[in-house]
């Protein structure tokens, strides 16, 4: 407030997307209910939860396969991962039809999330 784009420091801005990302992600709270529950078993794993809607899990897959195996997962609706969360995995799911994507954090540059709610573990009280 007051100032424009122009006086903002790099910290500024960074904080202001990050404020906006996350009151952007309106998690339901049964799907954050789920999410607090499967954490434990995928932290430090570097593995991908894929789920349908119902959150029934369709798949459990490394990070490494996740982009290339979304398109494969019919009826992907959320995905809770120990990972980053990339430009080239938000596009990924958003072809996939992911609604949510829940990582470890988000990395820098990421935009164009519409369509693909997105949050960290600890935007949730995780970790």
């Amino acid at each position: 407030q007051g100032k424009e784009v122009e006086e903002l420091t790099p910290m500024e801005i960074r904080e202001i997307l990050e404020r906006e990302l996350k009151e952007g992600a309106e998690l339901p709270q049964e799907f954050v209910d789920k999410v607090k529950e499967i954490y434990p078993s995928i932290k430090e794993t570097l593995e991908a939860i894929i789920m349908d809607e119902k959150f029934n899990q369709l798949a459990r897959i490394p990070v490494s396969e996740l982009v290339s195996s979304l398109e494969g997962v019919k009826g992907a609706k959320y995905v809770v991962f120990d990972g980053i969360i990339t430009q080239r995995l938000v596009e990924a799911s958003k072809k996939a039809g992911v609604e949510i994507l829940v990582g470890y954090r988000i990395a820098d540059g990421v935009t164009g999330t519409e369509g693909v709610k997105i949050a960290k573990f600890s935007d949730l009280g995780l970790t």
